[in-house]
């Protein structure tokens, strides 16, 4: 008997980096009222939305996994429900949706603290836009306050290199210098002297707040 992976699932073709990795097949993709850009985390994603609501973690199940490279990679389905409006209106109840997580193999050598903010129970807000056939999440947030929101230095270098992809090219060695300071973390990243020149340039300056994990500045080398 054929494998969930086989029958169901097909890896991407396309190899541009925005690109998902799994393409997720007509027979699932009719099992979730909503979907993410890529099948990503909008982290603070910017956009135009019809409704704000919160909603509680119910389940994230692994449905497939693959290796490529330095990088594992698995696509989950996430189910969150007790759905609270805060601005607009949205009849559902619950909100389901696929996700693929992308972590360096154990043999990479890659150290990398991941921020993934799917603890059972957890409760996350939500923007979203009401389409055709399903919701698409603009973004995701931690709740205000909440004690779960509250970032490592580790954290806050995630999240500037997942602000400065498109933007800048950071090398994946590039030191991170991390300042805390008026409750935010800003984090830079130094490019090595070059030959006759006194002072160092950065390929990017990033404000993260610390509570919110929201960018607030990117500053980039001119």
């Amino acid at each position: 008997m054929k494998t969930i992976a086989t029958i169901l699932f097909a890896l991407a073709a396309a190899t541009a980096l925005a690109a998902p990795m799994f393409e997720v097949m007509p027979e699932l993709a009719g099992q979730v009222n909503a979907q993410t850009t890529n099948n990503a985390i909008p982290w603070y994603g910017a956009g135009k939305y019809d409704a704000m609501v919160t909603a509680q973690l119910d389940t994230l199940i692994p449905l497939v996994g693959t290796r490529q490279g330095d990088y594992d990679y698995t696509l989950y389905r996430a189910r969150f429900h007790n759905v609270k409006v805060i601005e607009g209106e949205l009849q559902e109840k619950e909100l389901t949706f696929y996700l693929e997580r992308r972590f360096p193999t154990p043999e990479s050598g890659i150290r990398l603290k991941e921020l993934w903010p799917f603890q059972k129970g957890c409760v996350r807000v939500f923007k979203v836009n009401q389409a055709d056939h399903k919701l698409q999440i603009v973004s995701m947030e931690m709740e205000a306050g909440c004690a779960q929101s509250t970032l490592t230095a580790d954290d806050a270098i995630r999240l500037s290199r997942q602000a400065c992809a498109g933007k800048v090219d950071i090398p994946a060695d590039a030191q991170a210098l991390v300042m805390e300071t008026n409750g935010t973390f800003v984090v830079t990243f130094p490019q090595p002297f070059q030959p006759g020149v006194r002072h160092g340039d950065i390929y990017a300056c990033i404000t993260i707040g610390k509570a919110t994990g929201k960018v607030i500045a990117i500053k980039l080398s001119p």
